[in-house]
C-alpha cells in the first residue's frame, strides 16, 4: 500500500493507466543491483531512483556525484534485487539483466543463455551518452513490471537508437 508521501511523489506515474498504483508498488518493491560504473550507468541509476526503483549500489559508488538518499527516500530496500544493471564489459550469471554499452541489451529469466551471449557480442563498450542510461532505466523498469520481451537489443547507430535484429532462438530456455 502506497503511503501518502509516495502518492504525492509518484503521482504523475500513478496517473498513467498502464502503471497505476499497483505498478508503482511493484517498482518500489523491486530493487535493482548495479555493477560497475560509467556515465551511462550513472544516468540509469538517477532515472531509476527518481522513478521509485530502489538500487543496490557498489561500495563507494554515487551516481552522477550525488548520494541516492536526498534524491529519493525510497532508494533503499531490505528486499533482494530482482535484476542487475551492468556495463557491457562485465559478465554476470544473473538471469534478469540490463547491460549498457553502445546501446542496451536486456533479458528476462525466460531467455536462453546461447542467444543472450550472441546479443552481448553485438554490444560495444559504453560511451558517455546519457540517452543510453535513460533507455537502460526504462528497460529495467519494463522488466520489473513484466512488460518486456525475453530478449531485447537497442543500439546507437548514426546518431539515433535503432532496434537491432534479434537472432531467432531455437534453444530451450535455461532456468536456475
Amino acid at each position: 500500500m502506497l503511503r501518502e508521501d509516495q502518492i504525492v511523489r509518484y503521482g504523475r506515474q500513478i496517473l498513467l493507466r498502464e502503471l497505476g498504483g499497483k505498478g508503482q508498488e511493484r517498482l518500489l518493491s523491486s530493487p535493482v543491483r548495479v555493477l560497475g560504473h560509467g556515465p551511462a550507468i550513472d544516468d540509469a541509476v538517477a532515472w531509476l531512483l527518481a522513478g521509485g526503483t530502489p538500487v543496490e549500489l557498489p561500495p563507494g559508488f554515487t551516481p552522477s556525484g550525488f548520494p541516492p538518499d536526498p534524491l529519493n527516500p525510497d532508494a533503499k530496500s531490505p528486499l533482494p534485487p530482482v535484476l542487475e544493471l551492468l556495463p557491457a564489459d562485465l559478465r554476470s550469471t544473473a538471469r534478469t539483466q540490463v547491460v549498457v554499452g553502445a546501446g542496451i541489451a536486456f533479458r528476462t529469466a525466460a531467455a536462453c543463455d546461447t542467444c543472450w551471449a550472441a546479443l552481448l557480442d553485438l554490444l560495444g563498450p559504453a560511451g558517455p551518452m546519457a540517452p543510453v542510461g535513460s533507455l537502460a532505466a526504462l528497460a529495467a523498469q519494463r522488466l520489473v513490471l513484466g512488460w518486456a520481451e525475453p530478449l531485447g537489443l537497442v543500439l546507437w547507430k548514426d546518431g539515433r537508437f535503432e532496434a537491432a535484429p534479434i537472432p531467432g532462438c531455437t534453444h530451450a530456455p535455461k532456468h536456475e
